[in-house]
């Protein structure tokens, strides 16, 4: 995809999982479209753990049939903390963006986690060389595109027929 914008957002419920999903500039619009169309009346945002079985397989259908990529960065690793994860996902995802054409990449806004990932994304960047990406926390009331990766972080750590729900996913393991 051409000049993408990056979302990623995480699950801790099955292993560690860090969810990125590429939209491409040209359909960030049409996206956000679609995905307000699915938000009940009164409802801020979508949020899988708080939505019906059939609401949840009506969203995944909707991701399934936009035009956007899924990378997963997963580890079912026991002896790791969270935050070590965390940091081997985000140098992964960081490490797949040296060939890729994300100019922007937005994090789910957890305020606990921001300056640490802050640290671990300047230093792989500039390991990688990456100087062109621009990158934020944000919170996923504020961008409708962040429960893409919630979805599919959902879906994922649900396995079965959530997990095929999703489509085509780049998977890739960690530590």
């Amino acid at each position: 995809m051409d000049n993408s914008h990056l979302f990623v957002d995480e699950s801790k419920a099955s292993g560690y999982v860090l969810v990125a999903v590429l939209v491409s500039a040209s359909q960030i619009t049409e996206v956000r479209k679609v995905l307000r169309s699915l938000q009940l009346p009164g409802q801020p945002r979508i949020h899988m753990k708080k939505e019906s079985d059939s609401r949840k397989l009506q969203i995944l259908s909707a991701i399934r049939n936009l035009n956007v990529e899924i990378w997963i960065f997963q580890s079912r690793s026991q002896r790791l903390s969270e935050l070590t994860l965390r940091e081997k996902c985000l140098r992964e995802l960081v490490s797949k963006l040296s060939n890729s054409k994300v100019s922007r990449m937005c994090l789910e806004r957890d305020i606990t986690l921001e300056r640490f990932d802050r640290q671990v994304i300047i230093e792989s960047m500039r390991e990688a060389e990456i100087r062109e990406v621009v990158y934020w926390h944000e919170s996923s009331v504020s961008e409708p595109l962040l429960s893409l990766p919630d979805a599919v972080a959902w879906a994922w750590a649900k396995g079965g027929k959530w997990a095929t729900a999703c489509g085509d996913i780049s998977l890739i393991t960690v530590a």
